[in-house]
């Protein structure tokens, strides 16, 4: 392309992005119509005219696209091929009728394929080809264009690995059908096998076929293509071999190859080999340990890094599957000879034959490490009521020996503080997570004053550390938070609040975040206490600590998120320390958490190309996986609606496109969210605490799916009858089918699993609004009793929530528990009035969606019904706020900060209860006024985000 065209076609593409078709087509008619005749201003003219909103004009588009895909002689310019591949995509993406002549992906490839043939030795045409078609993952054309690499470049052998690569990911890509399946499978493992039976039998050939195996990756990547297609025996042989195996050049000592080997053999169930294999690894490993050179310098002699835990678990299993006493006994020599020369045979063979002996033996060795509790925990689970009893005993009397002697130096201190929260962990696990909740209040109180009490002592303890370090006797005050999370549970299961023993936590938590900054743990009980509480603002000022970044706003940020919009949609003012906008407004916090879904679309083409092109071509299903997970992930469709939810209930910068459709998600969500993160300590057999602490049942996918479908109800009702930006009319949804599935989703018996009693009532509105969206865009004799019978359940709902009636008895509950000891808020409150507004909402804008439609539409409410139903909207609006007004003022009389300090300190008539004496002497008065006085402000602006949600714009 000339530097002249090139500016001429410049100044059309500046008006294209500036939305200025028509001056764009002008330009390039006007250069036809002199004589211009190349290929890439035909097909920027084509691609011009498809973007038209006229349909003539898009048929004119179309067909001049086909003239220039069949056209002789072929295009043979890059540019122009992208740009005609471009527009047919376009088309498909559109699902507009094409011309018979315009096929689709079948016909882009035939454009690609006339052009190679009119210029085979034109290396520039299939590598464009086949880049594009990687990048968009495009397996079927990626793979042709890689197949003519090969065959028209035989002596550049990346190529051939290109081919095998891109058939083996068709055929792992979803959608392929079973006999295409079959066909590109069978051609990667015949590609990869001809790779693998082209290396020389001699190791140490000077020479080798250039499309033979030669690298690590693309011996991973034959084993990748042997493993999909159950070849476990034959990749075993190969592994086995001398000229490609384990131990050859081509693996270059990789351990992983190792490590590869065993899942092999553990896979074709060959136990006796697996035993034998490890066996020898282990031997190997310990008579010759591997040293620098052998890290560094490839290849080594032979892999030697045996104590791998993978090797272990694959003796141990092994010996489990032959039941052979030479075996076992072989075993437990092997086993005793790790121990050390400490340790003699017969107490080996007794660790073996007894669990309990194991256990104690091993709490003796390690109790002063922060692992002992981690590593024991499955095996004391494993041992029947005596075995724990006589462990527990074992543990109580280490730990009572070590308390009689405190005359000790410090890292005696410090190590033996590490015992007994290792003792404490256990007890918990043992006595305390197998109990029943109603009978929490007789064994928690002891448990948590006994950590408390540990706790103090260890204070003076790592008094040299940086605050960025944990201190000693941190996890002593995290099971003491936890002891009092049991308590609130067992307090709300009881009838009462429980509020207080969620006051305490936080303000232990708060003590030790003043020593230990950055104690992850901590951090994260703390955002999640502080939700329950309804003291969302507070929430926001821990929840940056956290640090949050990356793909960790996938698997993390629920910790904040979760119905964030329905608990405290509104951003944080008031409170100190002062956070940055994006972390005390919701919406913007939403937004950079949705970020990470934007940026790995963006990065994972380049990766995989980088993986691609360095011939790590293993890694690229791996990034590819990664993708997918990112792509159909649960948090990114629940940020989109709870972004949605706080723009309609507060108002944003992004309130012009709240009514945009929002795609509905993917039949297969993944769950990428880590609820293992937060410390466990109970039983495996009971809910995590992780589980307790949660604002509700945990959202999954059908929770997904549900408030997906209101968007799209709200999209229709918000957006009103205008058309689109460009002048296209809306796609016309299905209401009817949309509210079966919502109505089909709240039914399903297990749904009450991963949504709140409020949500569910919340949906079951939504339900009769999508209906009679479906009736009034009807014909007016279609219509009928059922529209009447959809305003009836709204109006019946809306009478619920503006009567006096109604609210009697459950405002009467909300004072009772606000004068109750301590006056409190907590979030499922918040919960249910944001819901409500935002019910209210779609009410209102399903009356002003009839009302601004044709008058056919605007019979099918009468007017009486709609003021009605605006005059209910109006009482239960006013119902809400005055109810929050009421919480306010109760919240905000004098003497509520004493009445807090005193229900956390535990000051009673008859006395102070013990745990409350242990937090005044750690924490002080004057600091549990400072957080008490923080949490009603925190309370108070909750109840304000309330009363900022407006609704009379709407009527």
């Amino acid at each position: 392309m000339s530097a002249v065209a090139a500016r001429k076609n410049k100044q059309v593409w500046d008006a294209i992005e500036n939305d200025n078709l028509k001056q764009a087509l002008q330009l390039c008619t006007k250069r036809l119509k002199k004589g211009e005749k190349d290929d890439y201003l035909q097909a920027l003219r084509g691609s011009i005219l498809l973007r038209s909103s006229s349909t003539a004009q898009k048929d004119t588009g179309a067909a001049e696209l086909s003239a220039l895909v069949h056209k002789e002689p072929p295009v043979v310019d890059v540019e122009s091929l992208l740009l005609i591949q471009d527009g047919i995509r376009s088309l498909q993406q559109q699902r507009e009728p094409t011309p018979e002549n315009i096929r689709g992906p079948d016909d882009a490839a035939t454009l690609w394929e006339r052009a190679i043939r009119a210029r085979p030795q034109d290396e520039a045409l299939p590598r464009e080809w086949f880049g594009k078609a990687f990048d968009r993952q495009d397996w079927r054309a990626a793979q042709k264009a890689a197949m003519s690499l090969q065959r028209s470049f035989p002596q550049k052998r990346e190529y051939y690995f290109w081919a095998i690569l891109s058939a083996h990911l068709l055929e792992s890509s979803p959608g392929i059908p079973p006999s295409d399946r079959k066909l590109f499978g069978t051609l990667a493992y015949r590609m990869i096998s001809k790779a693998a039976a082209d290396v020389p039998m001699d190791p140490h050939a000077s020479s080798r076929p250039g499309r033979s195996i030669q690298t690590p990756q693309e011996l991973h990547l034959l084993l990748l293509i042997y493993r999909r297609h159950g070849y476990v025996a034959e990749a075993m042989q190969i592994l086995q071999s001398a000229h490609i195996g384990t131990h050859s050049s081509v693996a270059k000592g990789d351990w992983s190859f190792v490590r590869i080997h065993l899942d092999l053999l553990e896979e074709a169930g060959r136990w006796s080999d697996l035993w034998h294999a490890c066996l020898a690894l282990l031997r190997k490993a310990q008579e010759d340990p591997p040293t620098p050179d052998d890290v560094t310098h490839e290849p080594p002699s032979s892999p030697a890094y045996g104590d791998d835990w993978r090797v272990w678990k694959g003796l141990v299993v092994a010996c489990t599957r032959l039941q052979e006493a030479d075996v076992w006994d072989r075993t437990k020599r092997a086993i005793s000879g790790w121990i050390g020369p400490d340790s003699s045979e017969e107490t080996a063979v007794e660790a073996l034959r007894e669990l309990v002996e194991a256990c104690k033996n091993y709490f003796d060795e390690t109790s002063t490490k922060t692992c002992c509790f981690d590593d024991l925990r499955t095996y004391v689970e494993r041992l029947d009521e005596p075995g724990q009893e006589e462990f527990v005993r074992h543990i109580d009397a280490i730990v009572n020996q070590a308390e009689a002697d405190e005359n000790v130096e410090e890292s005696t201190r410090i190590m033996r503080t590490a015992t007994r929260i290792n003792h404490a962990k256990l007890i918990f696990l043992t006595r305390i997570s197998q109990c029943r909740p109603e009978i929490y209040d007789e064994v928690l109180p002891r448990f948590i004053e006994r950590c408390l009490k540990l706790y103090r002592i260890s204070l003076p303890l790592g008094a040299g550390l940086v605050v960025t370090d944990n201190r000693p006797g941190d996890d002593a005050s995290i099971l003491a938070v936890m002891g009092l999370v049991y308590r609130y549970v067992s307090a709300r299961n009881g009838g009462s609040s429980g509020s207080c023993h969620l006051l305490q936590a936080s303000t232990l938590l708060e003590h030790v975040l003043s020593r230990s900054k950055q104690n992850y743990q901590a951090l994260l009980m703390l955002v999640r206490i502080y939700r329950l509480t309804g003291a969302g603002s507070l929430a926001s000022t821990v929840y940056p600590r956290l640090a949050i970044k990356q793909i960790q706003h996938d698997t993390l940020s629920h910790n904040m998120y979760t119905r964030i919009s329905s608990v405290h949609p509104h951003p944080t003012t008031s409170l100190t320390p002062a956070i940055e906008q994006m972390d005390a407004d919701p919406a913007l916090g939403l937004t950079r958490a949705m970020g990470i879904y934007d940026s790995s679309a963006k990065q994972l083409p380049g990766l995989s190309r980088k993986a691609l092109n360095e011939g790590s071509y293993d890694q690229v299903p791996g990034f590819l996986e990664f993708g997918r997970r990112v792509r159909d992930s649960v948090c990114k469709t629940m940020w989109k609606s709870e972004r949605r939810r706080i723009d309609r209930l507060i108002g944003s910068s992004s309130n012009g496109r709240r009514a945009e459709p929002m795609d509905l998600p993917p039949a297969a969500l993944t769950d990428n969210r880590d609820n293992d993160v937060m410390m466990r300590v109970e039983r495996s057999s009971v809910p995590s605490f992780d589980e307790v602490i949660r604002l509700g049942p945990q959202p999954k996918a059908s929770w997904v799916s549900a408030f997906a479908m209101v968007e799209e109800i709200y999209a229709e009702t918000y957006t009103g009858h205008d058309e689109n930006p460009g002048g296209n009319p809306r796609q016309k949804r299905d209401f009817a089918a949309l509210a079966r599935l919502l109505d089909d989703i709240v039914s399903q018996p297990g749904f009450s699993g991963e949504s709140t009693d409020s949500e569910r009532t919340y949906l079951r509105c939504q339900v009769h609004v999508a209906k009679t969206l479906d009736g009034v865009r009807g014909t007016p004799s279609g219509r009928g009793e059922a529209i009447e019978r959809c305003i009836d359940s709204l109006e019946q709902w809306l009478q619920g929530k503006s009567s006096h009636t109604h609210g009697d008895h459950v405002e009467a509950m909300q004072v009772l528990a606000l004068k109750s000891s301590p006056p409190s808020l907590n979030w499922e409150h918040l919960h249910e009035q944001f819901l409500c507004l935002d019910a209210l909402k779609g009410i209102l804008a399903l009356l002003n969606f009839v009302t601004a439609g044709p008058k056919a539409m605007k019979d099918a409410i009468s007017k009486e019904r709609d003021l009605r139903l605006r005059s209910l909207v109006r009482d239960a609006h006013e119902r809400i706020r005055s109810q929050t007004r009421q919480r306010r003022n109760l919240l905000s009389e004098s003497g509520v900060v004493g009445q807090v300090v005193d229900a956390m300190l535990e000051r009673r008539e008859d006395g102070q209860g013990t745990i409350g004496s242990v937090l005044q002497e750690l924490i002080g008065e004057a600091e549990t006024e400072r957080v008490a006085s923080r949490f009603i402000e925190s309370w108070l602006e909750a109840l304000d985000g309330i009363l900022r949600v407006k609704i009379d714009g709407d009527l």
